[in-house]
């Protein structure tokens, strides 16, 4: 609001003092309203739209007022008076006829807003914009907890959570695992998320009109339903509508009912949802240690994320009372519920890390001010003879400092303009080669919110390195008090550029003490692969042994191979699965 305060000043003082103060508070209004709508997002496009209107609204006053001669005075001087437009068009010609310093103080400020911009674009995408459901803030993660760390859960602790909550409106299991996917094209290994049924009215998914008419989970006997995501339904249909499709998952078939948004990507990189089912065994006590379930719910409107904490917390207590077998082995290992808002759950320590890097792009951005109004003011030194001659033609100080503020303001917008392009690309530029860890990253991309945002920094950045060349300029009083404002200028660059390289050299150390640490296991010349074996062809655990001993009897007898082996799961796999295992023969009753 100081922005749009100091913005104002373009137009006359007396539209001023009617107006500004009403501007000021509608949009005050007017950004709260849209940030509490749309995000960053929003607020973006109502500054870009005040802004524009502020510039176009601000000339035609200064026209208007100029075109009215002065009371006692008819005949005022050019250089007196003026408008935007006139000072815009004096920068213009001032900038041009400098094309050297032109062009590299808009190369430094297409680097560094260009920076600002892409940052910006990812934490909106990321933080706020990647997860296509309602009201995401009520969406809880619910995990097992021993001490600390935060797990998965068993279907029994699912049950327990969804039956005896009063806080969550719903409550939903998901998991992912790997299928073969055929009947439609090439067959392919595809991610497909095992739902049970509330898992859509947990999420409410934008976009998605129709819930899927998927059956409960503890129901004896399931139609198989598919819902796609919108990637694998384009990848196979086309623009074709897929409803009431067939396709087969490990040769079995199931009918599709939906497709989700693209935009829709939980768990992630999943192709397909399914329904879960449960047996009774699955959902026995004694199954409490099989933990390899999500689980989420969304909570009641208007409940504090603490309160849900406490509710989880009191549900696991009980558990633990209602277990006897299991209570020495839960209360030692501090076993509970741990609750996270489904954001941080997403995106993890990510959110750290983002706004740590958004820090090292500002200082970035306020070097370049720092160096850019240093710059500013030694052309300015060099044109002491010009602003004098025009002081003595009749320019005032504020017409003096508004005609160097306009050259700021243009050097800002010449910048943005570069700035959009090196966005565009560096955004494209991810998308395709970095891993996309982080959720929604995919969909970051040059839009209208970026490049309102590109525009903002743009405009802020030229009040930041132009007030004061503006300002000092006018007071045509340049060698000494320059000199010492220059070598401030200097300083300030210097500082902020050695915390940033101390930063960026603890970060590479950092960086090379984790790429060189011990795993316990040398991965140089191994390979590993995953096999997802269909259950109407493998329906016991013994046929899925006897291909497993078959696989790795050919494995080891490939010319080349020293050795194979099988495993459930691989070391740092970036995946968490926990199991409680028993001796063989283990019996509860004897301790």
């Amino acid at each position: 609001m100081r922005l749009y305060r100091f913005l104002l000043r373009l137009y006359p003082p007396k539209f001023r003092a009617l107006f500004a103060e009403e501007m000021v508070e509608l949009l005050r209004d007017r950004l709260r309203a849209e940030r509490r709508k749309s995000g960053l997002r929003g607020a973006s496009r109502i500054w870009w739209r005040t802004l524009m209107d502020l510039l176009g609204s601000a000339v035609k006053e200064r026209f208007e007022s100029t075109r009215l001669p002065s009371r006692g005075h008819p005949r005022r001087s050019r250089y007196r008076g003026g408008n935007m437009s006139q000072d815009l068009r004096y920068a213009w010609r001032a900038l041009v006829a400098r094309p050297a310093v032109t062009a590299a103080i808009v190369l430094t400020l297409g680097v560094g807003i260009g920076a600002n911009g892409v940052i910006v674009t990812i934490i909106d995408t990321v933080l706020y914009g990647g997860f296509a459901c309602e009201d995401p803030e009520r969406i809880v993660v619910v995990s097992n907890r021993y001490g600390t760390s935060a797990t998965s859960s068993s279907p029994p602790d699912f049950t327990d959570r969804r039956d005896q909550t009063q806080l969550l409106d719903a409550v939903a299991a998901v998991r992912s695992v790997g299928m073969s996917l055929s009947g439609v094209g090439v067959p392919e290994q595809v991610r497909v998320a095992p739902v049970t049924a509330s898992f859509f009215e947990v999420m409410r998914i934008e976009g998605l009109t129709v819930t899927p008419p998927f059956p409960h989970e503890e129901a004896a006997d399931i139609e198989r339903l598919a819902v796609l995501s919108g990637a694998l339904s384009q990848r196979l249909f086309g623009d074709k509508d897929p409803s009431g499709e067939t396709v087969r998952l490990d040769g079995e078939s199931y009918r599709v009912v939906s497709v989700l948004p693209t935009r829709f990507d939980f768990p992630k990189d999943t192709d397909l949802w399914v329904p879960l089912q449960f047996t009774a065994e699955e959902l026995a006590d004694d199954n409490r240690g099989n933990e390899y379930l999500s689980v989420v719910g969304r909570m009641k409107a208007g409940v504090a994320i603490e309160t849900a904490r406490a509710e989880m917390e009191a549900i696991a207590k009980r558990v633990i009372e209602s277990v006897p077998d299991r209570a020495d082995f839960l209360s030692t290992n501090a076993w509970g519920a741990s609750v996270e808002p489904f954001t941080d759950a997403l995106v993890g320590d990510f959110r750290e890390q983002l706004f740590l890097l958004w820090a090292a792009v500002t200082l970035v951005l306020v070097i370049v001010c720092a160096n850019v109004a240093n710059v500013l003011l030694a052309v300015a030194e060099g044109r002491s003879v010009e602003l004098s001659m025009k002081m003595a033609l009749g320019a005032t100080r504020g017409r003096l400092s508004r005609q160097l503020f306009a050259e700021s303001l243009l050097l800002g917008l010449a910048g943005a303009g570069l700035a959009i392009v090196l966005a565009a690309l560096c955004l494209s530029t991810l998308v395709r080669w970095v891993p996309h860890d982080l959720p929604g990253l995919e969909l970051a991309r040059l839009d209208a919110g970026t490049v309102a945002a590109i525009i903002a920094i743009a405009f802020f950045t030229s009040v930041l390195f132009g007030i004061l060349p503006a300002w000092r300029g006018s007071k045509l009083v340049f060698a000494r008090r320059h000199s010492k404002l220059r070598q401030g200028l200097v300083v300030a660059e210097v500082g902020v550029a050695v915390v940033l390289l101390v930063s960026a050299g603890g970060m590479l150390e950092s960086f090379r003490e984790l790429s060189g640490k011990d795993t316990g296991f040398h991965p140089d010349e191994r390979m590993s692969f995953r096999v997802s074996l269909p259950r109407t062809a493998y329906p016991d655990r013994d046929s899925r042994r006897a291909f497993g001993s078959e696989m790795l009897g050919r494995l080891r007898a490939m010319p080349g191979v020293d050795g194979a082996a099988s495993s459930f799961r691989l070391p740092l796999d970036g995946e968490t699965w926990t199991a409680t295992f028993y001796p063989e023969g283990f019996d509860f009753g004897s301790g």
